[in-house]
């Protein structure tokens, strides 16, 4: 325990000595989550913590949480998968079920809100789940001027995409006022219903961090096939710049890949964003051929000449 305090004291340290701005109150809700979780493993051991006990966990908390709409656990809920309850917070959970409720038979909702216990908005997108889906809410975040700074996906057993997003500007602040979620809410709709050339628009946008030009991070990727028994798990290291998660997921896209979960990290100019992905027929990709194609497309969207080949 004591090495865990010390090893979670030097890791806030680390992060904030990086520079001014890159701690801020998400990365705080991170550590602690962690730490949380890490403590409890410690303390109880592997056999407290199997997958059915964490999620009647979740459940039971959700359902505190909703009070008077606590009958959505075991109705909208059971559309859920066991990876979305043990993936997402609770009270993002509360707020998913009552937007799930609220969204049937529409083809899209979207909600944007404040979320002040991560220092972000919290941007959620209900619809069809589709190939390229990912990849165009990212685009549509990006014009409307976010920064995405963690996304989780999810696929409901319906079929719809469940898809959540942590957002700041380019300073790390939040969006709070409403023409600031008007306008993120708008530019989603737009890039969803192909309303907007998401390639040029995105280009044509001028560097929103100066700072990170002053860096050069070489684009590093990486495949691993037994992070996870249903999913081949990529990690993409490149220079931070805006839009550079949109063109991560479009050249997966192209790649003709499904990407299931998304995790997105910052470390003063470099980017590390990891991605869970499947082929079209939810298999994992282990043929050599294949995953060096898909490393090309990856290290050409995260390289220094993305900008110039997007614009052409």
């Amino acid at each position: 325990m004591e090495r865990l305090r010390c090893l979670t004291l030097l890791t806030i340290v680390d992060i904030r000595a990086v520079g001014p701005g890159v701690w801020n109150s998400w990365k705080r809700q991170l550590i602690a989550e962690l730490y949380n979780l890490s403590e409890e493993r410690l303390r109880l051991g592997h056999a407290e913590h199997g997958r059915a006990d964490r999620v009647e966990s979740k459940k039971r908390a959700v359902t505190a949480i909703l009070g008077d709409n606590a009958a959505l656990v075991d109705t909208v809920g059971a559309q859920l998968v066991d990876a979305y309850w043990i993936a997402e917070p609770d009270d993002i959970i509360a707020m998913n079920l009552v937007q799930l409720e609220r969204a049937k038979g529409t083809p899209l909702d979207i909600t944007t809100e404040y979320y002040a216990a991560r220092g972000a908005t919290l941007v959620t997108v209900i619809a069809a789940d589709h190939p390229g889906l990912f990849y165009r809410i990212a685009g549509g975040i990006h014009l409307a001027g976010g920064n995405i700074i963690d996304a989780r996906i999810h696929t409901a057993r319906n079929g719809m995409g469940v898809d959540n997003f942590l957002v700041q500007d380019p300073l790390g602040r939040p969006f709070s006022e409403e023409n600031q979620l008007a306008r993120l809410r708008t530019a989603i709709a737009d890039a969803l219903a192909n309303r907007i050339k998401l390639v040029p628009q995105l280009a044509a946008r001028p560097p929103a961090r100066l700072r990170a030009n002053a860096f050069q991070v070489r684009p590093r990727v990486e495949f691993d096939n037994k992070a996870s028994n249903r999913f081949t798990v990529i990690e993409i290291n490149a220079r931070d710049r805006p839009a550079l998660l949109n063109r991560l997921a479009r050249a997966l896209f192209e790649s003709r890949l499904i990407v299931h979960s998304a995790h997105i990290a910052t470390y003063g100019a470099r980017a590390a964003d990891t991605f869970y992905v499947t082929d079209l027929l939810g298999e994992k990709i282990d043929q050599p051929a294949r995953l060096k194609a898909v490393e090309r497309k990856l290290l050409k969207a995260g390289g220094e000449e993305a900008l110039e080949v997007d614009v052409a």
